[in-house]
């Protein structure tokens, strides 16, 4: 569910984001939304466990995620 611990906010942007077809690494995702990064993955780490969305391998390091 969404709507825990006054997360609903980003979280939804976080999905909108996403949803949009927005295919960039975790930094630059933050960065577009306004959130530190710290927020951004724990966020993100939320809506993984949840299963709204999954982790896609990219280049080097990085994770980009998609909708389930």
């Amino acid at each position: 569910m969404l709507a825990d611990a006054g997360g609903v906010v980003p979280r939804r942007a976080i999905l909108g984001a996403i949803g949009h077809g927005t295919i960039a690494s975790e930094t630059v995702l933050a960065e577009r939304l306004g959130l530190e990064r710290t927020t951004l993955v724990r966020n993100l780490k939320l809506l993984i466990q949840n299963g709204w969305i999954e982790p896609v391998a990219a280049e080097g390091r990085g994770l980009r995620h998609r909708l389930t």
